[in-house]
């Protein structure tokens, strides 16, 4: 982070915008080493566009979810948990009769976005195929 001076009386320094990208980076890492926060992360996503698709008014927060196929009932609570210090899930105390909501952060769509888009540092098998061939 940069600091600027404001160059003006009384305001103090002025901040650059943070580059995100880097964080974006560790998170998708993160993710990357833990497949059910990845699971459980999309389980929300998806719910979360149905919903949104059904309900116009929908507001994007979300019920806990209590069971995910693939996932154990019992690791729920450390995965939101961590989904949570990672700042990926969003949480909101709703009271007693709705208990706790869930909302994606901006960051974890940003996250799942970019880890549905194909990789660009992978060679497809035509590629290899090119540079054997170019090799011998």
């Amino acid at each position: 982070m940069t600091v600027v001076p404001a160059g003006g009386v009384g305001l103090g320094p002025r901040v650059n915008p943070v580059d995100t990208s880097s964080m974006i980076d560790f998170e998708l890492a993160e993710l990357t080493k833990h497949d059910d926060w990845r699971t459980l992360l999309n389980a929300y996503a998806a719910i979360h566009a149905s919903t949104q698709r059904q309900e116009p008014e929908f507001d994007g927060w979300l019920p806990r979810l209590r069971s995910v196929h693939g996932l154990e009932a019992d690791n729920l609570p450390r995965i939101h948990g961590g989904l949570i210090a990672l700042g990926l899930l969003k949480f909101q105390l709703d009271g007693r009769g709705k208990g706790v909501r869930y909302q994606l952060s901006s960051g974890s769509r940003q996250i799942l976005a970019r880890a549905s888009e194909p990789s660009t540092g992978e060679a497809t098998e035509a590629d290899g195929a090119q540079q054997s061939t170019r090799a011998a």
